[in-house]
């Protein structure tokens, strides 16, 4: 049974959405529909945070958020090589 969350974006991460190109914006709106669901194939912890950091590839951009209980909370979406600077 998968756990439904609800899903906050900060105005910055959906201004870097909207700057994308049409195709990686289907995409990424495909995985975090999937992240609402609970699926969370392709999420990894980041590194040096606190345990509710993540990542979530879609390729070649990742979704960075935080997971709250049953919130996730869309902090940047970026392109892979400046994802972790």
């Amino acid at each position: 049974m998968h756990v439904k969350f609800t899903v906050y974006y900060k105005t910055s991460a959906m201004k870097e959405l909207e700057r994308l190109p049409k195709n990686a914006q289907q995409k990424i709106v495909e995985s975090i529909v999937a992240l609402e669901r609970g699926d969370f194939y392709k999420v990894e912890k980041l590194q040096g945070y606190d345990d509710y950091y993540r990542s979530k590839r879609a390729w070649p951009y990742r979704i960075l958020f935080v997971v709250e209980e049953s919130v996730i909370r869309i902090t940047h979406i970026v392109h892979r090589q400046g994802a972790y600077k």
